[in-house]
């Protein structure tokens, strides 16, 4: 198992508490140009980004974060824009 959040404030409920209804052991990506969903106290839910066990924040642009994350994980991935088709 694998958690990818892209591109988001995780602002909005309930989607934004989604990311604490993985199993403990299922890493945790997030992909977005600044970091959010952070817990503020041990206690809390949330990423936990410098126990860099299971969440992971690529700090960028989605779609760059994508590929690069694709490219790690040996993930052979085909050039997509608004004129080609997936």
């Amino acid at each position: 198992h694998l958690l990818i959040v892209i591109g988001t404030s995780l602002q909005v409920h309930p989607f934004a508490s989604l990311i604490d209804y993985v199993p403990d052991d299922c890493p945790r990506v997030l992909i977005n140009k600044e970091r959010v969903g952070e817990a503020r106290h041990r206690w809390d839910d949330g990423f936990r980004f410098e126990d860099r066990t299971r969440d992971y924040f690529w700090q960028g642009e989605a779609d760059v974060g994508a590929a690069e994350l694709a490219h790690r994980l040996g993930w052979k991935v085909s050039a997509c824009g608004p004129d080609r088709k997936v």
